[in-house]
């Protein structure tokens, strides 16, 4: 240990190195670490390197924050004698951990960990490690082997819980997470870790009530972001739970409200246009753009210029976007709330439209410093924003009719037909016949993702199985690539007495054989309280009708504004017993010519309904857009 001076060494010579070090281990063993520490430093300049006088000083110089020296202490104590020390190694490990050199800490707790396969703390730590450094199949290994170890540990449960999410296991990260809940009842991390959980499992009121949990045990912040991201998806959660569920989180997590900016001076660009912009983390995601992209290409590039505000790099053009002469796009990733804010400032931005809602959490911060002198949310957002920064919300009259404007923080301005019109221009396979014509069996199907198979849309589907006993299901998300999560689904309908011989349960797969997955499908099912949006339209594009019923809310609602802008009212229920009813009638006639010439002309159908009028949806949104700002110019 060359890189300090021992303070004291020239006293050294007052004992011998025996007196000193057995006077440092009586000490450290009556817990006085610091007198300890002091004479092992003495011990150790006067040449005593026994591992008693290592051991003291390396936990010495731990204790002291002085990490780097006790990394010396513990190097030089593990190269005495291996095999006893396979503490020294465990204990270099934890100081090389404390210094971030994770490297290091890996080779110490391997080499630690060859020599005792047993310790439940070294293999725990070892884990722990590998974790950090992102080799998760690695640490699964030993964080297993901690818990047969440790069986009792919450902390490893914690921890092998937090692994197994971070694999999408998440039906196996629940039982570790509940194991470690049932020791640690007013922990406020393990009451966030199950309702995380939870909710990529689709149990989202359970879900909700356990972030609750986690904020009234201290957890703080997150836990009432998360009861805000997840409000729209609750079934037990009234409309004005989930306005004050958004206000609360908009009041306390977000700043405060700046004056509206009085509209500058008409300063068009050259070209005399308005200037729109669009913020998103999501342009270069294919699914989450599908029903925003067409409006957006159709706005007319004489009257407005568009600027693209993205938090994801963009190489290329994103799937679906047909730049416009003029559009700019400004890559804003890194930038925080009010850098960005002055960046929309600096480029004289008239409009500014949400297109992320709550599922980029961080951006909501935006809109309280009034970038922009109006301000929309449109897609995304599934229910209010909880704020008074937006000067309006595009929705329809669907998804929130005459009279529910109470349920929202923004004024309400609704587009014709519905405000989710798809232009379908991406690579779909041909509609497939009725699969049920030569199988003489109906097949029901849904790829909704795993966080929308609600314990309710479960029930519905298990019902409608019971009532068309021939009839089999078809589940697909990238969930079920995993099989603790098929195996809790099966589970789950197993106690609503449906058999795992009936179901169906597929993995993802390239978007093209994704959507093929509807070749093997009669009659699509929806979710809900959370409903498909691209789910919903691509399943009418590849000819298989979709069921849903007409909900309470706005997330509930997203389906049927669809199908019924695609001109198909008949498959709209008006609640969850009529969507049983419906879906077992239409599988009576699943096998009849009419059913199946009605599936092949589908897309030609659907092509020219409201469904898929963007230029319409695109005009509309403009006349808003005027609309708004020159209300805000004369009010100002």
């Amino acid at each position: 240990m060359t890189k300090k001076p021992r303070p004291g060494a020239a006293h050294a010579g007052a004992s011998s190195t025996e007196s000193l070090v057995s006077a440092a281990v009586a000490a450290f063993s009556s817990g006085d670490l610091e007198n300890a520490g002091e004479l092992a430093k003495k011990a150790y300049a006067a040449g005593d390197h026994s591992p008693e006088c290592l051991q003291i000083l390396g936990t010495f110089f731990s204790q002291k924050g002085e990490h780097e020296i006790a990394v010396e202490a513990f190097n030089e104590l593990s190269d005495l004698l291996a095999i006893p020390f396979a503490a020294a190694l465990h204990a270099l490990g934890n100081e090389y951990r404390s210094l971030g050199q994770l490297d290091d800490a890996l080779a110490a707790y391997q080499r630690a960990s060859a020599l005792c396969p047993d310790d439940g703390p070294l293999a725990h730590q070892l884990a722990n490690v590998l974790h950090a450094k992102g080799q998760l199949g690695p640490a699964r290994v030993h964080y297993e082997r901690a818990r047969r170890l440790l069986p009792e540990s919450p902390e490893i449960a914690k921890d092998l819980g937090a692994a197994l999410a971070a694999q999408r296991e998440f039906a196996l990260a629940l039982s570790q997470f509940e194991a470690a809940s049932a020791r640690l009842p007013k922990d406020p991390g393990t009451a966030f870790n199950c309702a995380q959980a939870l909710f990529s499992l689709g149990d989202t009121d359970r879900s909700f009530a356990l972030f609750q949990k986690a904020e009234q045990l201290g957890h703080g912040p997150d836990a009432l972001t998360m009861q805000a991201v997840i409000a729209p998806g609750c079934h037990e959660l009234t409309e004005e739970g989930l306005l004050q569920t958004r206000r609360r989180y908009s009041a306390e997590r977000l700043p405060p409200l700046a004056r509206p900016m009085r509209p500058r001076e008409v300063e068009p660009d050259p070209a005399g246009r308005l200037r729109i912009g669009y913020v998103s983390a999501f342009f270069p995601d294919r699914n989450w753009m599908k029903p925003m992209w067409g409006a957006i290409n159709n706005h007319d590039r004489k009257r407005f210029q568009i600027h693209l505000f993205s938090d994801s790099q963009l190489k290329e053009p994103p799937p679906g976007y047909e730049p416009g002469p003029g559009d700019v796009v400004h890559i804003v990733k890194g930038l925080d709330n009010r850098a960005l804010a002055e960046c929309i400032r600096r480029e004289k931005i008239d409009i500014l439209v949400d297109l992320n809602g709550y599922s980029c959490v961080p951006r909501l911060g935006l809109y309280p410093l009034r970038a922009a002198p109006v301000q929309f949310a449109w897609a995304g957002m599934y229910a209010t924003s909880g704020q008074d920064s937006f000067d309006a919300l595009m929705t329809d009259g669907v998804v929130v009719p005459e009279g529910e404007e109470r349920f929202y923080s923004e004024p309400i301005r609704r587009l014709p037909g519905t405000h989710l019109a798809f232009d379908v221009r991406y690579p779909v396979p041909p509609i497939a016949p009725a699969p049920s014509r030569d199988s003489g069996r109906v097949t029901f199907g849904c790829l909704g993702p795993l966080y929308k198979l609600h314990p309710i849309t479960l029930r519905a589907f298990a019902e409608i199985l019971k009532r068309t006993p021939e009839s089999r299901l078809l589940l697909r998300n990238r969930g079920f690539d995993l099989a603790g999560n098929r195996a809790r689904v099966q589970k789950s309908f197993e106690g609503l007495g449906i058999s795992s011989e009936r179901l169906l349960l597929l993995g993802g797969a390239e978007h093209f054989a994704f959507l093929e997955t509807y070749n093997q499908i009669d009659i699509a099912l929806d979710t809900f309280p959370y409903n498909g949006g691209t789910t919903t339209m691509e399943a009418l594009w590849q000819g298989v009708p979709l069921l849903t019923y007409r909900g309470r809310r706005l997330i509930e609602r997203q389906s049927t504004t669809l199908i019924l802008a695609a001109g198909l009212a008949e498959h709209v229920a008006p609640d969850i017993d009529g969507f049983i009813d419906l879906a077992c009638r239409m599988a009576a006639e699943a096998r009849t010519e009419e059913f199946s010439d009605r599936r092949m002309s589908a897309r030609e159908r659907v092509a020219g309904s409201m469904a898929c009028n963007t230029p319409l949806l695109s005009r509309s949104m403009q006349g808003i857009y005027e609309e708004v700002y020159q209300a805000r110019c004369l009010a100002s």
